[in-house]
Order: structure tokens, then C-alpha cells, then sequence
């Protein structure tokens, strides 16, 4: 339907049923991606909004999944602060490493 009214790509309707499984999930994009053209000033949403959208997708879990790695290392600690433990993973590039630093400082703080 988005096809035939000119507001989306073909290029952006492939991109989109060839990263997204459920039919559900394809519209939620494709309506995303018209909406994204849309603020741009465009008519027509191309293959642009829907890698900006997927970027933005994969990142976001990316984040998520690294959070709850996090989370695990850290005994289901619910608190967290967030740039004392990024300074940490800098320094020590081990989430085991960083987790054990920060336990330490946090417990010394107490």
C-alpha cells in the first residue's frame, strides 16, 4: 500500500521484509520509515530511514544485551554508576575485572 501511494521505496519495502520477520514488525517499519521521510520533508521513505532505523534497532539491543551482562556480573545489583564502571571496563577491558574493582570501591565508600 506505502508502495503504490509513492511513499515508500521498492529498495525500502525489500530492506525491510528481508530484516524484519513478522508481518507486524514490517509494517511498524515501513510506517516508521515514511514518518522518518516524512519530518526530512521527503514524500518517499527509501533504504536511508530504513538503515537509520535498523542502526539505530541494533544498537539499542546491543545496549540492552550488554546491560544485562552487566547486571549478571554484578549479582543483580539494580544501581549502578554508569561512568565509574565505563572507566573501569576502559582500564581493565575485562567486565569480570571491572566488576570486581567496582564492588571493591563501592564497598569501601560504605
Amino acid at each position: 500500500e506505502k508502495i503504490v501511494s509513492g511513499q515508500l521505496s521498492v529498495k525500502a519495502a525489500r530492506e525491510i521484509a528481508g530484516n524484519y520477520g513478522t508481518e507486524q514488525e514490517q509494517v511498524k517499519a515501513a510506517r516508521s520509515a515514511v514518518k522518518s521521510a516524512e519530518k526530512e520533508g521527503r514524500a518517499t521513505a527509501t533504504n536511508k530511514e530504513v538503515l537509520n532505523a535498523l542502526k539505530t534497532s541494533k544498537e539499542a539491543k546491543s545496549v540492552a544485551e550488554a546491560l544485562r551482562t552487566l547486571w549478571a556480573y554484578m549479582d543483580g545489583e539494580s544501581r549502578v554508576d554508569i561512568d565509574l564502571m565505563a572507566r573501569l571496563l576502559d582500564r581493565h577491558e575485562s567486565i569480570a575485572k571491572a566488576a570486581r574493582e567496582y564492588k571493591q570501591q563501592v564497598k569501601s565508600t560504605k
